[in-house]
């Protein structure tokens, strides 16, 4: 089968590209697009086909193998009557995922099956509905002050789709990939043969030479060529790219780190994908958050939920807001506020984007490309005032 993926992305603000050029996984969502495509066995082609029924992919959806392969069993034939439209169906899910999507309806996707010589357009066409074989968990256990963050399941499985159409979309779809990457390979061990997954199982208990969950997790790392890694620091369950130093007593958990990435003493990351030549300063700390190359985070308040540009930049102690104890965070969608439909999301950096040191930065907030942002210079004391009765208040 071909494929052909029509441009329906939306200039995502603040970094003024298009969905299909951001980062998904340390990689433009296009190529990410056309890795699944080539794992699911369908060509893509650059024109739409004239001579067969074909696939059609809006340049703005993130869609797993799995759920693409059931899509095109449910909708087995239907090019013959004049194609089909994807509809999902999972109510925690959509729950968690919808806000701030520009879906024509509930659950719909762009994704479809075209008949021979049809114009590439999701317009008009039917749906089949397609009920997600997910699982649903509880959240983990929170402290009661942040039970206001409404996020009272959490989902499980390798079948999803993701439309990205706001910035926060692209936390959001990051943090699901890495969940569905995690859980294919999950299923595809359950799923296997027993003998090799006998196997597997020797090979990782001799790897961490313990029954410790502990150890058994550090094991669950890849390290690329010329790493260094301090003795002292915790890497568990990670993908670490070519030459990534991680320095002591540093933390970093189930994360995404490219190339040359620096993560320094006491530095701590979790459930995050930082681009290659990502940088986190002595004592930072990042969370569920995307850093796109050449991003530096420096010691602070933390980072959460948030979406760093190409080459931006974090001072010391500068603070950044994540939670909304009152109602939804609010983000701004064609120029307006507008509820986010989360209660826990951080800020958007723009490219080359510069935050000075004591900076509060508001949830939902963003930033321009190339925006500096410094405390207010009144509350900066750069002399002694010579009428001074030794108290100076600022």
């Amino acid at each position: 089968m071909k494929a052909f993926v029509t441009d329906t992305s939306l200039s995502i603000a603040p970094f003024g590209e298009r969905a299909h050029e951001l980062p998904v996984l340390g990689e433009p969502l296009s190529s990410i697009q056309e890795r699944v495509l080539v794992e699911c066995g369908i060509h893509r082609v650059d024109t739409p086909p004239t001579d067969e029924a074909y696939l059609l992919l809006g340049s703005r959806t993130w869609v797993t193998p799995r759920l693409l392969l059931r899509f095109l069993d449910r909708a087995a034939g239907a090019e013959r009557s004049g194609g089909v439209r994807m509809k999902l169906e999972h109510p925690t899910f959509q729950r968690l995922t919808e806000p701030l999507q520009r879906l024509p309806a509930p659950g719909v996707h762009e994704l479809a099956l075209l008949p021979t010589g049809a114009a590439p357009s999701f317009e008009d066409l039917p749906t089949v509905t397609v009920h997600l074989d997910l699982t649903t968990a509880p959240s983990p256990d929170l402290h009661t002050g942040l039970s206001s963050i409404g996020v009272d399941e959490l989902v499980q499985g390798d079948e999803m789709a993701y439309q990205i159409d706001h910035w926060s979309h692209l936390q959001h779809v990051n943090v699901l990939a890495m969940a569905a990457w995690g859980n294919e390979q999950r299923r595809l061990y359950l799923e296997g043969p027993l003998l090799p997954r006998i196997g597997r199982w020797i090979s990782l208990l001799l790897k961490s030479r313990s029954l410790d969950p502990f150890r058994i997790a550090t094991s669950l790392v890849h390290r690329g060529a010329g790493c260094v890694i301090h003795p002292t620091a915790t890497v568990e369950a990670c993908a670490l790219g070519d030459g990534v130093i991680v320095g002591p007593h540093a933390v970093v958990r189930g994360c995404l780190v490219g190339d040359g990435c620096r993560i320094d003493d006491h530095a701590s990351v979790g459930f995050s994908v930082l681009g290659k030549d990502v940088r986190l300063t002595k004592g930072a700390e990042v969370n569920l958050s995307v850093l796109m190359d050449g991003a530096m985070v420096s010691r602070g308040g933390g980072l959460q939920a948030s979406v760093v540009g190409r080459q931006a930049f974090v001072a010391q102690h500068a603070i950044v807001m994540d939670r909304s104890f009152q109602q939804e965070v609010q983000v701004l969608v064609d120029g307006q506020r507008t509820g986010s439909g989360r209660a826990f999301l951080g800020v958007a950096l723009g490219h080359r984007a510069r935050v000075g040191a004591g900076v509060v930065l508001g949830f939902g907030a963003q930033l321009p490309n190339d925006a500096t942002v410094v405390m207010d210079a009144s509350r900066i004391l750069r002399q002694w005032p010579e009428d001074s009765d030794g108290l100076v208040r600022q």
